[in-house]
Protein backbone atom coordinates (compact mmCIF):
# COMPACT_ATOMS: atom_id res chain seq x y z
CA UNK A 1 0.00 0.00 0.00
CA UNK A 2 1.28 3.15 -1.02
CA UNK A 3 1.34 6.93 1.11
CA UNK A 4 1.22 9.21 -1.86
CA UNK A 5 2.50 12.84 -1.28
CA UNK A 6 0.11 15.36 0.80
CA UNK A 7 -1.19 17.72 -2.44
CA UNK A 8 -0.49 21.19 0.28
CA UNK A 9 0.96 21.00 4.00
CA UNK A 10 -1.49 23.65 4.39
CA UNK A 11 -3.97 21.58 6.56
CA UNK A 12 -0.88 21.01 8.95
CA UNK A 13 -0.53 24.73 9.58
CA UNK A 14 -4.37 25.26 9.83
CA UNK A 15 -4.25 22.75 12.40
CA UNK A 16 -1.35 25.21 14.49
CA UNK A 17 -2.79 28.33 13.83
CA UNK A 18 -6.37 26.57 15.50
CA UNK A 19 -4.93 24.40 18.04
CA UNK A 20 -7.23 21.80 16.61
CA UNK A 21 -6.04 17.90 16.58
CA UNK A 22 -5.72 16.35 12.88
CA UNK A 23 -7.59 13.03 12.67
CA UNK A 24 -5.85 10.10 10.93
CA UNK A 25 -7.84 7.51 9.20
CA UNK A 26 -6.24 4.89 7.65
CA UNK A 27 -8.19 2.07 6.13
CA UNK A 28 -8.02 -1.35 4.15
CA UNK A 29 -11.03 -3.24 1.92
CA UNK A 30 -12.79 -0.39 -0.34
CA UNK A 31 -10.46 -0.82 -2.90
CA UNK A 32 -13.06 -3.17 -4.39
CA UNK A 33 -15.34 -0.17 -4.77
CA UNK A 34 -13.09 1.27 -7.53
CA UNK A 35 -12.95 0.60 -11.00
CA UNK A 36 -10.26 1.91 -13.11
CA UNK A 37 -11.22 3.14 -16.81
CA UNK A 38 -8.68 3.71 -19.29
CA UNK A 39 -9.80 6.81 -21.44
CA UNK A 40 -9.06 7.92 -25.06
CA UNK A 41 -6.14 10.52 -24.75
CA UNK A 42 -8.04 13.33 -25.91
CA UNK A 43 -11.15 12.24 -23.84
CA UNK A 44 -8.38 12.71 -20.80
CA UNK A 45 -7.34 15.86 -22.06
CA UNK A 46 -10.58 17.29 -22.36
CA UNK A 47 -12.05 16.40 -19.06
CA UNK A 48 -8.36 17.18 -17.92
CA UNK A 49 -9.19 21.00 -19.03
CA UNK A 50 -12.77 20.67 -18.00
CA UNK A 51 -11.60 20.16 -14.48
CA UNK A 52 -8.95 22.33 -14.70
CA UNK A 53 -10.04 25.24 -12.83
CA UNK A 54 -11.85 23.55 -10.22
CA UNK A 55 -8.49 21.27 -9.08
CA UNK A 56 -5.42 21.80 -10.85
CA UNK A 57 -4.42 18.41 -8.77
CA UNK A 58 -7.22 16.28 -10.79
CA UNK A 59 -6.76 17.82 -14.22
CA UNK A 60 -3.08 17.18 -14.09
CA UNK A 61 -3.31 13.59 -13.21
CA UNK A 62 -6.38 12.91 -15.51
CA UNK A 63 -4.39 14.45 -18.33
CA UNK A 64 -1.12 12.43 -17.57
CA UNK A 65 -2.33 9.52 -17.31
CA UNK A 66 -5.95 9.18 -18.89
CA UNK A 67 -7.25 7.25 -16.13
CA UNK A 68 -10.27 7.64 -14.53
CA UNK A 69 -11.39 5.46 -11.25
CA UNK A 70 -15.11 5.38 -10.18
CA UNK A 71 -16.46 4.59 -7.93
CA UNK A 72 -19.40 1.00 -8.27
CA UNK A 73 -20.66 0.46 -5.24
CA UNK A 74 -22.29 -3.22 -6.59
CA UNK A 75 -20.75 -5.85 -3.65
CA UNK A 76 -20.68 -5.81 -0.12
CA UNK A 77 -16.85 -5.30 1.13
CA UNK A 78 -15.58 -8.72 2.28
CA UNK A 79 -13.80 -7.43 5.07
CA UNK A 80 -13.05 -3.92 5.45
CA UNK A 81 -10.29 -2.75 8.58
CA UNK A 82 -10.08 0.89 9.27
CA UNK A 83 -8.17 2.78 12.18
CA UNK A 84 -7.94 5.74 13.59
CA UNK A 85 -5.68 8.10 15.48
CA UNK A 86 -6.03 11.46 16.86
CA UNK A 87 -3.03 13.67 15.94
CA UNK A 88 -2.02 16.64 18.14
CA UNK A 89 1.40 18.86 16.04
CA UNK A 90 4.25 19.24 18.14
CA UNK A 91 4.31 23.13 17.02
CA UNK A 92 2.61 25.88 17.92
CA UNK A 93 1.68 29.09 16.01
CA UNK A 94 4.49 31.05 17.96
CA UNK A 95 6.76 28.12 16.73
CA UNK A 96 5.81 29.12 13.09
CA UNK A 97 8.71 31.06 10.88
CA UNK A 98 7.65 34.00 10.06
CA UNK A 99 9.77 33.09 6.52
CA UNK A 100 7.94 31.46 3.88
CA UNK A 101 10.31 28.95 3.07
CA UNK A 102 11.14 28.03 6.49
CA UNK A 103 8.03 27.58 7.74
CA UNK A 104 7.31 25.66 4.93
CA UNK A 105 10.17 23.05 6.24
CA UNK A 106 8.58 23.39 9.73
CA UNK A 107 5.25 21.91 8.14
CA UNK A 108 7.12 19.21 5.94
CA UNK A 109 8.69 17.62 9.27
CA UNK A 110 5.24 17.48 10.20
CA UNK A 111 3.73 15.99 7.36
CA UNK A 112 6.33 13.27 7.56
CA UNK A 113 5.64 12.28 11.10
CA UNK A 114 2.04 11.98 10.28
CA UNK A 115 3.13 9.96 7.24
CA UNK A 116 4.88 7.26 9.64
CA UNK A 117 1.74 6.96 11.78
CA UNK A 118 -0.14 6.58 8.76
CA UNK A 119 2.71 3.88 7.67
CA UNK A 120 2.57 2.13 11.01
CA UNK A 121 -1.38 2.15 11.27
CA UNK A 122 -1.60 0.33 7.56
CA UNK A 123 0.95 -1.99 8.67
CA UNK A 124 -1.22 -3.00 12.12
CA UNK A 125 -4.06 -3.58 9.33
Amino acid sequence: TEIQEFRSVKFIEIAIRCQAPILIVAHKGSEVWSQSVQLPPRLGAFLGKAISPYSRFFSDALSKSNLLNLPFVTQRIPLFKMRCHLYVPALYESDLSGHESERKAQLEQEAEKIKEILREMLEIL
